[in-house]
């Protein structure tokens, strides 16, 4: 598998965020991570295939929707979108901030570029 390096922490926050969801708007995602602002972040793995986006069925405004490409599932190291959630469910359960789940997510998932460069 080839994994794309220019994935940065942060990158990995976001799709870990947009997964737990299946289908997040950046205030979503922007709440997942502490507050911090992902506007780039979402437009940049938009247009790297990594997200794709749609307008929301709800929502002041109906928002841009953002959900993970078989793309994405595939650098982050697993087979399907339901064994990643699996993944950010359980770390959903451990500490109660968003973004230390977040941040576990995105440990979990550089772990596991980490394992599929090796093996």
């Amino acid at each position: 598998m080839t994994v794309d390096r220019e994935l940065t922490e942060e990158a990995v926050e976001v799709l870990a965020a947009v997964a737990y969801h299946t289908e997040a708007t950046r205030d979503q995602v922007e709440v997942a991570r502490g507050g911090t602002d992902s506007a780039s972040l979402l437009q940049r793995l938009t247009e790297r295939g990594y997200l794709q986006a749609s307008f929301a069925e709800t929502g002041r405004g109906r928002p841009l929707s953002y959900r993970l490409t078989t793309k994405a599932v595939s650098v982050l190291g697993y087979s399907s979108l339901e064994e990643l959630q699996d993944l950010f469910v359980t770390l959903r359960e451990g500490p109660a901030s968003g973004r230390a789940n977040a941040a576990s997510a995105s440990k979990v998932a550089a772990d596991s570029k980490e394992t599929s460069r090796s093996g």
